[in-house]
């Protein structure tokens, strides 16, 4: 996976970043006096409308390819996906022998929005695969299976948003998921895995270790654990990716 990361990889691939922008005005608001403040909000909604433009072109150049060389790289990996999956099954049953005390021990719970998140898509640590960057993982993660569906105008859509609700709602109304999304829906297939390995790993390539130092150490840190470490995101509305229950609810180890 971080081979395939490094041979897509661009010298300065084009993130937008209207936070930053939005950052930007309030600071200049701040500091204007009030006869200059229509002005900067002029100015400032023409610099955005700029950057939707130019990662909507960015994203319709790149991101088709992006998405044939994804499937490529499912089948290459497919049946280590699939043997990973195996892996975290026994890994399962093996826990569901421990005591609840031990049980503990061995496994982290994470959620966005919880004392535990660090491992949410829904975290801000950036990244990019080729020439387009990404401000989270969840824009990752639903444009990929837009892509999966060859629904482009989907995906360069997912790509000026960053909100939780507005990408979710998105990727429920992928064009062509009836056709083209066996492997989205069918858990088995190693494609959410992938997908969710590749937001991890490319959030960590040298261009982006410094800014998500945090999440680094973490990985690093779980990965050293013996015996291995049992990570799940606690959702409660999701039984795909998640567990069914919420992170802070205290039956989330049964």
């Amino acid at each position: 996976v971080e081979e395939w990361i490094r041979e897509l990889s661009a010298p300065e691939p084009f993130f937008c970043d209207k936070e930053s922008l939005n950052d930007e005005l309030t600071a200049a608001m701040a500091a204007a006096e009030k006869k200059d403040r229509k002005g900067l909000t002029k100015t400032f909604e023409a610099r955005r409308k700029e950057l939707e433009a130019r990662m909507h072109e960015v994203a319709a150049e790149a991101l088709p390819a992006i998405g044939t060389s994804l499937m490529s790289l499912l089948q290459e990996l497919q049946p280590l996906l699939q043997l990973c999956e195996l892996c975290c099954q026994r890994e399962r049953a093996v826990l569901a022998e421990l005591s609840d005390a031990e049980r503990l021990q061995r496994c982290r719970v994470f959620y966005d929005g919880t004392s535990d998140d660090v491992y949410s898509n829904f975290k801000c640590f950036r990244f990019s695969v080729g020439p387009v960057g990404f401000m989270k993982g969840e824009q990752f993660f639903h444009v990929a299976k837009a892509l999966l569906c060859a629904d482009l105008p989907s995906a360069q859509r997912m790509m000026l948003t960053t909100g939780g609700p507005a990408l979710r709602r998105m990727g429920g109304q992928v064009e062509g998921y009836f056709e083209r999304g066996a492997d989205w829906e069918n858990v088995d297939s190693g494609l959410l895995l992938l997908v969710n390995v590749i937001i991890k790993l490319a959030a960590v390539q040298p261009a982006y270790e410094e800014q998500n130092a945090r999440l680094r150490a973490e990985l690093l840190d779980d990965g050293r654990a013996s015996p291995a470490l049992h990570i799940a995101e606690g959702a409660k509305d999701d039984v795909r990716c998640g567990l069914g229950v919420h992170a802070d609810d205290e039956s989330v180890l049964d």
